[in-house]
């Protein structure tokens, strides 16, 4: 009687086999996303606050080193705030918007606002909110400015407020 060579793989070891690699590859490409989304998530947090906070800043420096002593909005012009110095200089904070994006404008500098820059026709994730608020305390001379800026696909929202005594 001759033996058998039973040495190889039956088809069901093999269905098995490669089943099992199947279900480990589709859980390590699913955690490759969602790990990719949240780098992309936590990258846009970080240039918005980074926006936010540079802007604040600029602004800051301005108040303390110009000497800026008065705000109030531009004549004859939407979406624009104006600080005066003790010398009767005139700094303008506008909202400009344009096919490359949404601008924050400071003493003629041009801040782009990080993903407001998607092209003609498409919706833009990330906008600002109404413009500018300009608040005045009834007690105190205080004043403050505020505007926001949400993005939509994040679900994100940061004002920027600026408060001048």
């Amino acid at each position: 009687m001759k033996k058998l060579n039973n040495k190889g793989f039956t088809i069901a070891e093999v269905l098995v086999s490669f089943s099992l690699i199947t279900i480990i590859l589709a859980s390590l490409i699913s955690s490759t996303v969602y790990f990719r989304d949240r780098l992309k998530q936590e990258e846009v947090i970080s240039q918005l606050k980074d926006f936010k906070n540079s802007i604040t800043k600029i602004i800051y420096d301005d108040i303390l080193n110009k000497h800026i002593t008065g705000v109030g909005r531009c004549f004859a012009e939407a979406n624009c705030i104006e600080f005066t110095d003790i010398n009767n200089t005139s700094y303008y904070l506008k909202l400009e918007e344009s096919s490359n994006g949404v601008y924050l404008i400071y003493n003629n500098n041009k801040y782009l606002l990080p993903d407001s820059d998607l092209g003609d026709g498409v919706d833009r994730v990330c906008d600002f909110i109404g413009g500018f608020e300009l608040l005045k305390s009834d007690n105190y001379p205080l004043y403050k400015v505020k505007t926001s800026f949400y993005h939509k696909d994040f679900d994100i929202k940061y004002d920027i407020i600026i408060t001048l005594s």
